[in-house]
Parts: structure tokens; sequence; C-alpha cells
């Protein structure tokens, strides 16, 4: 009772949810693991190529498995070189639990559109660009070498599993990991650097759809590593049927040439 009123008092908030907002590269600084975001899940203990594979409750980081990581770390140092256990390679700059981090909102929209950009510019490179005849027997090296690399990666986890009879079998695949990806790599280059050239000649579809891109003022950002931002992702969201129009029209017009 104040002044002759009386005043009701509502509970608007009843629990802070204390979630960790932020980019994920940054995230990951913040409790430790620099440089590891595209490596290493911030929030279990699966490595890139576990990506999408099912959970497990116990493969969860907590603020512990941090610290033991951490420590692990150290004590390896100390007998031979090693830049993380399972991702962690530093201090955290914040005391923050991984299972309170979360993704921006915005984005998700952004890996999506991201990937759909990278298949699409894929199909167009593939399926519409006049390559030069040499590309398709490149493409088809490529996907051996990828296949080759795919297959001496099982080897060497199965051996590093415990899996190995020796010492020398497990050397023995890590070596033709080495050399697999090595020469997966140089095919790979030598395929995108054949490509971009040929996309970067003014009568490629790539300039074209480029153009179109640009004249609905969707522009692909330098300071952004030459991808979309948030905003050029969600406009393209918005004038996808429009866009895919005009992409299908230049189409047409390209295979009549």
């Amino acid at each position: 009772m104040a002044g002759g009123h009386a005043y009701l008092v509502t509970e608007v908030i009843s629990n802070f949810n204390d979630l960790h907002v932020g980019d994920l590269a940054f995230l990951a600084v913040a409790i430790g693991m620099n440089d590891s975001a595209g490596a290493h899940c911030v929030h279990c203990f699966a490595m890139a190529r576990q990506f999408g594979h099912k959970l497990a409750p116990q493969n969860m980081r907590t603020k512990a498995s941090l610290t033991e990581s951490l420590n692990d770390l150290h004590a390896l140092r100390l007998r031979k070189q090693a830049r993380n256990v399972r991702g962690v390679n530093n201090v955290g700059l914040m005391d923050i639990d991984p299972q309170r981090i979360t993704v921006p909102v915005l984005h998700c929209p952004m890996g999506l559109v991201d990937k759909v950009l990278t298949v699409f510019k894929e199909w167009t490179i593939f399926e519409c660009e006049l390559l030069p005849l040499e590309a398709g027997t490149t493409r088809e090296a490529q996907h051996v070498a990828l296949a080759n690399l795919k297959a001496a990666q099982t080897t060497l986890l199965h051996e590093q599993q415990g899996a190995a009879k020796t010492k020398a079998s497990a050397t023995q695949a890590k070596e033709a990991r080495i050399i697999a990806k090595d020469l997966e790599k140089k095919i790979r280059d030598a395929y995108e650097e054949m490509a971009k050239r040929h996309c970067a000649k003014l009568q490629s579809l790539s300039q074209d759809f480029d153009v179109t891109f640009r004249a609905n003022n969707i522009n692909k950002e330098h300071c952004h590593g030459g991808k979309c931002n948030g905003v050029n992702c969600i406009r393209i969201v918005d004038k996808a049927q429009a866009l895919w129009a005009e992409f299908k029209a230049l189409h047409k017009q390209k295979k009549l040439a």
C-alpha cells in the first residue's frame, strides 16, 4: 500500500537459462578449443568425419571433460608433440558449460543457404558449363582418389582402435593415408583450377548467374570469405522463386546457343 493505492507484483521471469549464444569459432575459443570448431564438435567428442552420427550421452562434453582433456594434453606434451586432446588445446576464456551453448538463429539459414549454393555451384560447373574435354577425365580421377582416401582413413581408424597386430602395420596405414590425401588434394586442386579459369570467362554460365544475383541486390562479401552474409542469405531465400526462374532461362538460352 502506497499513497492509498494497492500494487500487485507479478513474477515475469521465473528462471534464467543462462545460454551462451555467439559465433561458433568464438565459443570454441571461449571453452579452450582454439581453431578447433571445424574439426571437433563443441558439444560432444565427435570429430568432423563423425558429424551427423548418433550421439551417446557419455560422449557429451562437460566442464569436467574440458579440464580432463587439457590435463591429458599437458601430459602428452611432456613426452611428445600433441596439438590437442579431443579438440581442447588451451585454457578457456570463460567459465562456460558446453551444454549451455546454442547456435545463433541467423546462422541456421546462413548454413543452409551456403550448402545450397555449394551444391548449386557444383551442378552449374559439372552439368551446365562447357568445360574442356580433359575436365571429364580429371573429375573421374578425383572420384577414384577420393574413394581411395576414404578407404585409407577407414583402415587407419581401424588400426588406431587397437586392431593392428604390429606397430609397423599402424605406421603403414598412416603413410598410406598421407599418400592418398596428398594425391586427392593434387587432383582436386587441378580440377578446381580448371573450373575456376573457365568460370572466369565472360561467356560462362557462372558469370551470368553472378550478374543475376547482383541485379537482385545479392552480393558475395569479401569480408565474409567470398560468401553471402546473413542479409544476403535471407534475400536469396525471399527471392528464391524469382531467382530460379531467371537461372532456368539463362540455362535454356545457353543450351540453345
